[in-house]
């Protein structure tokens, strides 16, 4: 017997909570966001805000609440909530406690708003440290007291990001082995080493790792899956650890065709993160690289089935032309994915007519260009963006606004859309979301902006959108007041460039300009954030000294 319902969203979000309560999170998700794409109701969206927190997909959550907030007014309460809880599991402190305070400001709850007020002024101030030892304490005889290494560990992590192997190391390697960070500080060493392509230490140190640890993944990846060495093989099959520590063992089977191992650890991992689906391009790829196709089509077919944002049709065809498909993790899926995203958005944007049409028609290329935006692919992202500054239709602007408030997108590749958003809009407000707080930007120029020269114009905008999305901070009235002088007496600036500009710009309407470049923090990561050479730097720092030299009782 076929058993058929009302398929109205009423009925979706009905079954979503019916499985909600036996647990069945995958198809509470799959008929809430039915309810949602029927409706856009503001309960359903919390609800699938709620779903994707209970499942661990902590910034699909932030993305859904963020729009309920930027909304309007209701349910803003609840995605405050809801924002609190995302940003607190993703370790934003501030943000949660920011979000806190908002939802209890809403609701009136007095006492919550001065227990966060005491939080906040506890976490401006520092937190007590420990009572220092009396003088006459600070030593033993004959012995000196142990270094408190994670400061300088913390830095050298803040160096690995920015891919400074080598500054990171000179602080790693200071640390002495009798030291409670040592095993942690060579850890990191140890990756540093494989980043910068040196085996014969990577060797080494992995070596070290194993004997310390014997079920340490990522040495054991650099054993087998580098060094080839399948004598360590019997450790592998051992690692049961969290999913990051699995995601190195699969890889380092697959690395060496032991694909029988890769399966049985793919298995554990599935287990271990069965809502991430990170987990499921990974056991998809030991099974396409074992030449198991059909196997690793139901996998991915698995997570399409609950995970709807990607391209499934997309995807599994592209794949079929892949002969290996790399399985390690790196943010997002696999590279051979992301070549068939990226081919097809190719295919299908040749030009800026033809990325219209394919947005207006083409849901599939939607998919594709979102997952691609949040991957920051330099390529998609510049040619999406300049396309967006040929074209003007609502359906597309509405697109562009809204990826300006997905949590998961990165502040550079927010900077570029609010800028080229700014440039072609003159009234209203756009709401940007930095980190996990959402800022509104005017969209007002200043007054004389449309007699600016074209390269005045965008390093008003270009700064403007730089500091609303990469440092967090609102400073419209001094830009507009500085680019107003820079107008009235544009002649005498001379031939710069525009980058120059707007690094000018930007620093002198920061708060507290710490210049001169480069011992100034802000002004140092404005530099080589925008890529200036020590000659540009010079020019800059004469520019913003030119620049502050004009109508000075113009200046903010």
């Amino acid at each position: 017997m076929i058993i058929s319902f009302e398929q109205s969203p009423e009925s979706f979000y009905k079954l979503a909570l019916a499985a909600l309560d036996r647990g069945e999170l995958r198809q509470a998700l799959v008929y809430c966001e039915n309810a949602v794409n029927g409706k856009g109701n503001v309960e359903y969206k919390l609800t699938l805000a709620d779903i994707y927190l209970r499942m661990g997909r902590q910034y699909e959550a932030m993305d859904v609440a963020l729009g309920v907030i930027a909304s309007g007014s209701e349910g803003k309460s609840e995605a405050y909530d809801l924002m609190a809880r995302a940003t607190g599991v993703t370790g934003k402190l501030y943000e949660s406690v920011y979000y806190v305070t908002e939802k209890a400001r809403l609701d009136g709850d007095e006492d919550a708003l001065d227990a966060m007020d005491e939080m906040m002024e506890e976490m401006a101030s520092g937190f007590e440290s420990e009572p220092k030892p009396k003088k006459g304490e600070l030593f033993l005889v004959g012995k000196e007291p142990e270094k408190d290494y994670a400061e300088e560990i913390d830095r050298a992590l803040g160096l690995m990001r920015v891919r400074e192997y080598d500054r990171a190391l000179e602080i790693l390697l200071q640390v002495k082995p009798t030291s409670e960070y040592y095993p942690e500080a060579m850890d990191f060493a140890l990756r540093c080493y494989v980043k910068k392509g040196d085996v014969e230490t990577s060797h080494r140190l992995a070596k070290e790792a194993v004997e310390r640890e014997p079920q340490d993944a990522f040495a054991l990846y650099v054993l087998v899956g580098v060094c080839k060495e399948k004598e360590y093989l019997p450790l592998l099959e051992k690692v049961d650890g969290e999913a990051s520590e699995l995601y190195y063992a699969v890889a380092a089977a697959d690395a060496v065709k032991e694909y029988a191992l890769g399966r049985s650890l793919a298995a554990k991992l599935l287990r271990k993160a069965p809502y991430a689906p990170e987990t499921y391009f990974v056991a998809a790829g030991v099974h396409y690289n074992a030449g198991e196709r059909a196997a690793g089509e139901a996998v991915l077919k698995d997570l399409f089935s609950f995970y709807r944002e990607y391209p499934a049709s997309v995807i599994l065809k592209g794949l079929k032309s892949k002969k290996r498909y790399d399985v390690m993790y790196n943010g997002m899926m696999p590279e051979a994915i992301i070549t068939v995203l990226r081919t097809y958005v190719r295919k299908h944007a040749a030009n800026a007519d033809a990325f219209l049409q394919s947005m207006l028609t083409d849901a599939d290329f939607r998919k594709c260009l979102t997952i691609l935006f949040r991957l920051d692919d330099d390529e998609v992202v510049g040619n999406a963006v300049s396309f967006l500054g040929e074209l003007r239709n609502k359906e597309l602007d509405r697109f562009f606004d809204a990826l300006l408030l997905r949590a998961s997108l990165s502040p550079m590749t927010k900077r570029e859309i609010l800028a080229e958003r700014l440039l072609a809009k003159h009234k209203g407000k756009l709401t940007v979301v930095p980190s996990a707080l959402p800022m509104t930007i005017s969209c007002r120029k200043p007054e004389h902006y449309a007699e600016y020269p074209v390269i005045l114009q965008e390093a008003y905008v270009d700064a403007l959108s730089f500091g609303a999305c990469v440092m967090d901070v609102r400073l419209a009235k001094p830009l507009a007041s500085y680019a107003e002088a820079c107008y009235r007496s544009f002649p005498i600036l001379g031939r710069v460039k525009g980058v120059e500009l707007t690094v000018a710009l930007f620093c002198l309407s920061m708060p507290e300009p710490d210049i001169p470049m480069p011992d100034g923090m802000t002004a140092y990561m404005t530099s080589q954030i925008f890529g200036l050479s020590k000659k540009e730097i010079a020019r800059v720092v004469k520019l913003m000294d030119l620049i502050r030299a004009l109508e000075p009782e113009e200046r903010p």
